[in-house]
């Protein structure tokens, strides 16, 4: 999730600010900026409020729109 400039990470219900780039192991890299990379290259953007799961779902806090932005292995 992004939040005023800072990228939050939820694990085992823990959240807290996410200090280094992840690797997912889908192959999505998430930037500390909130910029995400999926595997061939293509690049979003996450805004302050959207969340993603580590499987890639992104849901958009503007919208409630959600996006599978990397295909499931």
């Amino acid at each position: 999730m992004e939040k005023n400039y800072h990228v939050l990470i939820t694990r085992n219900g823990e959240t807290k600010l996410m200090a280094d780039e992840m690797r997912l192991q889908n192959g999505i890299e998430v930037k500390t900026d909130g910029t995400v990379i999926v595997p061939g290259g293509d690049r979003i953007m996450l805004k302050e409020g959207d969340t993603m799961s580590f499987g890639g779902i992104v849901t958009r806090a503007d919208s409630g729109k959600v996006e599978q932005i990397c295909p499931a292995k």
